[in-house]
């Protein structure tokens, strides 16, 4: 019998050789010795950051050579038409070691283009996973969009046959091959994964964060989980999560790991609740989200262009410039405002496009009275593109209020000739209310109307006011005193304040009520 050759230069060179019926054996007595095993990689739901699944690779440990790489031996096995016999391996292999494993995580197996163009494939698959037990209904098979270019309709056919019997499809390393967006939309994937390239700095470059970005959107729009490959920092995780991205996939959360790692690694970071439908935060969702709260909301929305024009707007915010939605849409600030109007309103964009604050204004237009909020809006990489502005037609409001401070401002005055002073005060007896006075300014605090009118007593009553009153609230009498109140020429008139307690239904008092009124003061008195 022969000497066997050293291990490092018999395989390299056998695989290098491509003789099949000597890659064939090699194959075999690796795979019965344990040297190719199943490499699970985790797939982690980014937003609960648990897990999702494993993709099942290829590792192939020589007990001489150490760990050789998929890309040394795949695509020779490939070549000579020996994938199946790997694959058939790994699936049983990674089936039988997570069959007792907990919780209700898929495992992901690739599948090469010409494993697909097999019709015996679907059953294969289903009777290599029902040996082991492990429900066939968390199988997953990746695909590459550059198995389909061969034999679009045979692999058409496959895949529904494989989606019949509960397989679930992934399209892998989207972005890079030939597939359109018809066989996306009519070939039955569940599964779509944005290639490392495209994740890879997502945080950082502007335009893979739009791709990645789009990706996300389209595959949400068509009820399809994203999964990101390649994640490497918290970083680009944390940027994924925002565009709405579903599972990440990568060093951050960990290589391929032996089935006693990956049974571990499950245990230590648990399952994600099982979902019926992902989470969908993508863009596609917020501008259908958008569109309908343009329309039902019951004030006026619009944006505005980094050019101030009005590149959308609801129905109710064009009505309030006179026009409808689509008879505002390109106009500019200028030409649907008053120039001193839109002067202003372009500078309060522009100190917001600057500073980042939102901003309030108060316009009259059309005969109405508008109060506009505005708030700058930033793209996914942070750039200015625009602003939001929100229109609530207050007319009504405002002419409310300018009847309420003409009001106001008679009974301020009207009270220096004859003053009657409404005023309120808790059950404890502190002051919390008093009607105004001519000499209250604008912005006062209820506070410093209070003190104000107080510091008018005469210095000589006060004490004996202050006194009287405290001690007279324990009482649920009406009260009534006489005191002395500067007038705005330092002189005093002579005043009497009446008071009545509210009180709940138990007797318990609710509040004081008073008035102060005038008391004329006789010729003979001094």
């Amino acid at each position: 019998m022969a000497a066997p050759l050293r291990r490092r230069q018999s395989t390299l060179r056998v695989i290098t050789a491509g003789r099949k019926n000597s890659v064939c054996k090699l194959l075999e007595v690796a795979i019965q010795q344990g040297q190719v095993w199943p490499g699970f990689q985790p797939i982690i739901d980014i937003r609960s950051g648990k897990v999702a699944g494993f993709e099942v690779l290829a590792r192939w440990s020589d007990p001489q050579d150490g760990d050789i790489s998929p890309l040394t031996f795949i695509a020779p096995l490939e070549r000579l038409g020996l994938l199946d016999l790997l694959s058939d391996a790994l699936m049983e292999q990674a089936c039988l070691a997570a069959v007792n494993w907990p919780g209700e995580f898929f495992l992901a197996f690739n599948i090469s283009p010409l494993q697909l163009a097999s019709r015996n494939l679907p059953q294969h698959i289903a009777d290599v996973v029902r040996r082991t037990g492990f429900p066939i209904g968390r199988v997953q098979v990746e695909i590459t969009e550059s198995s389909l270019m061969a034999d679009a309709k045979s692999g058409h056919g496959i895949l529904h046959e494989l989606d019949a019997l509960g397989v679930r499809i992934a399209i892998d390393d989207f972005g890079t091959g030939y597939s359109n967006l018809a066989r996306l939309e009519a070939f039955p994937f569940h599964k779509l994964k944005i290639d490392r390239r495209f994740v890879h700095l997502i945080d950082r470059e502007p335009a893979k964060r739009r791709i990645a970005a789009a990706i996300i959107g389209l595959g949400q729009s068509l009820g399809i989980t994203v999964v990101a490959e390649g994640v490497e920092t918290k970083e680009e995780e944390a940027t994924l999560r925002e565009f709405g991205c579903d599972l990440g996939q990568g060093w951050l959360y960990g290589k391929a790991l032996n089935a006693a790692g990956a049974g571990q690694f499950l245990e230590t970071v648990g399952n994600r609740s099982v979902q019926t439908r992902t989470l969908d935060i993508s863009p596609f969702q917020r501008l259908h989200q958008l569109a309908a709260l343009y329309k039902q909301a019951p004030v006026g929305l619009c944006f505005i262009d980094l050019d101030f024009r009005h590149v959308s707007a609801n129905n109710r915010f064009a009505s309030m410039h006179g026009l409808s939605a689509a008879e505002l849409e390109g106009k500019t600030i200028h030409e649907v405002m008053e120039p001193v109007a839109a002067d202003i309103a372009v500078q309060l964009l522009r100190n917001s496009m600057e500073t980042g604050a939102s901003a309030q204004h108060q316009y009259h237009f059309q005969g109405r009275d508008v109060l506009v909020f505005n708030t700058r809006v930033t793209d996914v990489d942070d750039a200015v593109i625009g602003f939001s502005l929100v229109s609530i037609d207050n007319t009504e409001q405002m002419r409310a209020l300018n009847a309420l401070a003409d009001r106001e401002e008679h009974y301020r005055y009207v009270t220096e000739l004859n003053p009657h002073i409404e005023w309120a005060a808790t059950p404890d007896g502190i002051f919390d209310y008093i009607s105004p006075s001519s000499e209250d300014l604008p912005g006062d605090t209820m506070r410093q109307r209070i003190e104000r009118w107080q510091r008018r007593i005469h210095p000589e009553d006060f004490p004996r006011l202050k006194e009287k009153w405290f001690s007279w609230i324990t009482s649920d009498e009406p009260y009534k005193e006489e005191f002395r109140f500067i007038q705005p020429d330092g002189s005093f008139r002579h005043v009497c304040s009446y008071a009545i307690a509210a009180k709940w239904p138990d007797g318990r008092i609710k509040r004081w009520y008073g008035i102060t009124k005038d008391i004329p003061v006789l010729p003979s008195d001094t």
